[in-house]
């Protein structure tokens, strides 16, 4: 529906002026169709130069990824309201229950004998923008987990956390970045661990023992990308 019949409708009827840029790409423009030359509104420190911005223009983008923003948006409230109608008496349960409690399934009940992984191998780092961060997540992950659960399609809302994002920390990029990164890319790393862990439920393998290998991987993974980062970029 996206992509075949609202995006070729906006395009050709030149709304937002489409048809200064290409029906679909992931680039941002300039008011006349040209790329949109980030550096012309920042200054040294990086931050947003609002007398320049209002000379240059704002962002543009095209048809295509300015009409799934929409659809992004829906699918926000989509989830939670879809998790509340069909799943929020479930999800209430299951905050009642324990790993012990009779009710669990037989899996439950065998991996209740391991011990759990500790809190402290879960460290938070200080700042507001990591307080907000855990906000975000924490309201995100229920109804992320409950559609990756059930269609096990990862659908990471980028757009509203960007959106807020640029509110909370406005003219700075590289804070809006790194909120970005709190926020979208745990996520990501959120519904992977709980994938890990609930393979690891269903194998029987211990907590502890799942833990310290997906540490160790991340460990060896962060030193070897580190690595090809620096020999592409010097070597290549």
């Amino acid at each position: 529906v996206v992509i075949w019949i609202v995006t070729p409708i906006i395009y050709y009827s030149n709304t937002w002026d489409s048809k200064k840029m290409p029906i679909i790409l992931n680039r941002a423009f300039d008011i006349n169709g040209d790329f949109y030359d980030s550096m012309k509104v920042l200054n040294k420190n990086l931050l947003l130069n609002e007398t320049a911005y209002e000379i240059y223009g704002g962002v543009r983008m095209t048809a295509a990824y300015a009409v799934s923003y929409c659809f992004v948006f829906a699918a926000f409230s989509a989830y939670i309201v879809h998790t509340i109608l069909y799943h929020g008496k479930f999800i209430v349960e299951q905050f009642r229950m324990t790993l012990s409690d009779k009710r669990n399934d037989i899996h439950a009940k065998l991996m209740s004998y391991y011990p759990e992984v500790s809190e402290w191998c879960s460290p938070l780092l200080p700042g507001y923008i990591m307080i907000i961060a855990i906000v975000i997540n924490f309201i995100m992950m229920i109804p992320t987990g409950v559609i990756v659960a059930v269609t096990n399609m990862t659908l990471i809302l980028a757009v509203p956390i960007e959106i807020l994002s640029s509110f909370i920390l406005p003219g700075n990029p590289i804070g809006f970045l790194t909120l970005r990164v709190y926020t979208q890319s745990c996520q990501y790393q959120i519904i992977h661990l709980l994938f890990s862990f609930k393979f690891a439920h269903y194998m029987k393998i211990p907590p502890r023992i799942t833990f310290s290998m997906l540490l160790t991987s991340v460990i060896i993974a962060s030193i070897v990308h580190y690595i090809t980062a620096i020999y592409l970029l010097y070597n290549v």
